[in-house]
């Protein structure tokens, strides 16, 4: 998938999670099915949380060729994600090598913010990413091996649209 599909999906993404926040209230964006299952807020919280300290981070990180290094391989894992612009269709547990997940939950205000402002960083990051050393990469500490800026924006669009299927799971249970 190109840098410029790239961004039309995340864009159409954004849309998605921002409509959601026009349709509820605070309590259903809070309400928990069960102890198991996340409540929307906190599956905001997981997008926003893997946004901004690791997918577009990463991103960034290449961008500016800080931390990383020149070549290094995907794994096949990665390969596979990228070429296929999908995760596989099972449930993912979150890796262990990340620790614990702990999810700060915020306000709905703080998410329509957070997504509304995402449109003009995703446009930005874009196109730079059209103007990156491809051969620049970061590794990927869990599956995917190293990745360049353009993969990592890539993994942030496949993350999204992975969570996406959940968020209609969520909003059912309303």
């Amino acid at each position: 998938m190109n840098v410029s599909n790239q961004q039309l999906s995340i864009l159409s993404l954004v849309d998605s999670y921002l409509e959601t926040l026009k349709k509820i209230d605070e309590n259903q964006f809070l309400f928990k099915k069960s102890d198991e299952i996340w409540s929307l807020c906190q599956l905001y919280e997981h997008i926003f949380d893997s946004n901004t300290k690791f997918f577009l981070r990463n991103c960034r990180k290449c961008l500016n060729e800080i931390d990383g290094q020149l070549g290094g391989d995907i794994s096949s894992f990665g390969k596979s994600v990228i070429d296929n612009n999908s995760f596989p269709d099972i449930k993912i547990k979150y890796p262990e090598v990340f620790g614990e997940l702990k999810l700060e939950l915020k306000s709905m205000e703080f998410y329509r913010t957070y997504f509304s402002e995402l449109v003009d960083e995703i446009n930005t990051l874009s196109g730079s990413v059209m103007k990156s050393n491809p051969n620049y990469k970061r590794l990927h500490p869990a599956y995917f091996g190293f990745l360049n800026a353009e993969e990592w924006l890539q993994l942030a669009q496949i993350h999204m649209k992975h969570h996406l299927k959940q968020k209609l799971e969520l909003e059912s249970y309303l």
